[in-house]
């Protein structure tokens, strides 16, 4: 009966996702506070001869910067609402985007693209009840 129930709701795209959310989380915490936050890398990429993955930050203090991440989220989740068909997968998108912006110094951002992709999913699964991977059950 539990494995039933667990099989059933890992069905369903929002707690796939916001596992896989939990994972980009987990990632993007070791990268920031690995590599972008302490301060012995930035005094290293200031030195005159840099390791090649300074760029690589650089570029990704630009991204934090002008708050990319954020509006790549709101744009995702936006697109999941503007084409129904492709809700999942703009969902998704919009969920983790968010999740990284929320890791990455962009909290307002990425909360509005979790929480609309979210709705997005939600929205999609309760609009196509019975589709395969979907939990609610169709009405008879």
């Amino acid at each position: 009966m539990q494995m039933v129930l667990l099989q059933r709701v890992l069905a369903s795209p929002i707690p796939r996702t916001l596992l896989g959310a939990g994972v980009t989380a987990l990632v993007a915490c070791v990268i920031r506070f690995a590599w972008v936050e302490p301060q012995a890398i930035g005094l290293l990429c200031q030195g005159g001869s840099v390791p090649w993955w300074c760029g690589l930050r650089e570029v990704l203090g630009m991204v934090f910067y002008f708050r990319i991440l954020g509006w790549l989220a709101i744009v995702a989740a936006l697109l999941a609402h503007l084409f129904p068909g492709r809700a999942r997968i703009w969902g998704r998108w919009a969920v983790h985007l968010g999740v990284l912006g929320l890791v990455f110094y962009n909290a307002l951002g990425g909360a509005v693209g979790v929480v609309v992709g979210v709705l997005a999913l939600a929205a999609d699964e309760v609009s196509t009840p019975g589709r395969a991977g979907s939990s609610v059950l169709p009405v008879r």
